[in-house]
């Protein structure tokens, strides 16, 4: 029996040239097994109100700085199971001029794959294999991470991934010298942007978190010592 593909419903009125493009490549890369009952990714540009009704992780992170990606609308009586993308999160620090490489359909389906994982679990069971030992949510979200790399290391076997991945680390490496220089001229704000890109595209990169709190906290300062100048 053939597998129908998840809808692709588009309810952003500013998505970069290429998005849904982009999406419907990364599916193809996903196992139309492991889609299965997932019957829609929703593109948005704006993230719901919190709620008394909102999942706590979601209250949890409107109140940090975390970006939101994505997240699996698991099935109920009244809708049926879907991934919302959250495209500003997901897009950011993606330069224009790569939208149609190999980088946004990388960095796409990792997070598609991610809520993959979590629709694995929540309809089956199982994420890799049937008794499988996954206990709690940190223990689900290693396990969502881990199926994530997987399909992301079979992407890598291909030329075009590998060097969609080396045109990543150059973007990230890109942003965080700049930033390098926006500090060296006391322009934190600039500098906080050009870092928060650099984490954005590249997690693993090695400073570009740290520098940017580095920036926060010189642009909180400066902001207390406006405020006590005043009074």
């Amino acid at each position: 029996m053939r597998t129908r593909k998840p809808q692709i419903i588009n309810r952003s009125a500013d998505l970069p040239l290429g998005a849904i493009w982009q999406v419907r490549r990364s599916l193809r890369w996903i196992d139309p097994k492991d889609l299965a009952g997932i019957e829609y990714v929703e593109l948005i540009d704006k993230l719901p109100e919190v709620k008394a009704t909102s999942p706590d992780w979601y209250k949890q992170a409107r109140t940090t700085e975390r970006g939101i990606n994505a997240w699996y609308k698991q099935e109920t009586e009244d809708y049926c199971a879907g991934i919302v993308l959250h495209m500003p999160d997901l897009c950011f620090g993606i330069p224009k001029i790569l939208w149609w490489t190999t980088v946004p359909t990388l960095l796409i389906t990792k997070v598609l794959a991610h809520e993959v994982a979590h629709h694995l679990r929540r309809t089956r069971g199982y994420i890799f294999f049937k008794g499988e030992s996954v206990k709690g949510d940190r223990h689900e979200e290693a396990a969502a991470n881990h199926y994530a790399f997987d399909l992301i290391a079979s992407m890598n076997q291909k030329w075009l991934y590998r060097l969609g991945h080396r045109l990543i680390h150059f973007a990230s490496q890109n942003y965080y010298r700049r930033g390098v220089k926006k500090w060296n001229q006391k322009n934190y704000e600039e500098a906080a942007l050009c870092w928060k890109k650099a984490r954005e595209i590249n997690p693993d990169h090695r400073y570009a978190a740290h520098w940017y709190w580095r920036a926060v906290e010189m642009l909180e300062a400066g902001q207390h010592h406006s405020e006590r100048s005043q009074t």
